[in-house]
């Protein structure tokens, strides 16, 4: 039905499109899993550390630690710039977009050093 319909607006169907006998040399070949066996052990390394993450249970459900690290670490920061702002040095971080997202981060992984290292 289809080639008749072709047909009967001036189209002409396509023809089939036989399969390359040689690959061209742009083709992908095989997909591998791993790039090479030194990938899959620097793989396995990573993820080994990830076996048991400490974690507080409040009222019977367990969050992991770094969750309260992140809160304290944004408390640190919010601290630290009221008192910058005490100061009159809150001008000198700029642009302060940087600058308190980092200062965030650098609280929050120093926590975790801290106490959980």
């Amino acid at each position: 039905m289809e080639t008749q319909t072709n047909e009967r607006i001036g189209m002409s169907p396509a023809p089939l499109r036989q399969p390359d006998a040689h690959p061209s040399p742009q083709a992908p070949g095989p997909r591998r899993r791993f790039g090479s066996p030194l990938g899959a052990l620097a793989l396995a390394a990573a993820l080994s550390g990830c076996d048991r993450a400490p974690a507080y249970s409040i009222l019977g459900s367990f969050f992991p630690v770094w969750i309260f690290c992140f809160f304290a670490g944004v408390l640190l920061t919010f601290l630290l710039h009221l008192l910058l702002r005490r100061l009159g040095l809150d001008g000198q971080l700029t642009p302060p977009v940087l600058v308190y997202p980092s200062l965030a981060a650098f609280f929050t992984m120093a926590l975790w050093l801290i106490f959980y290292s």
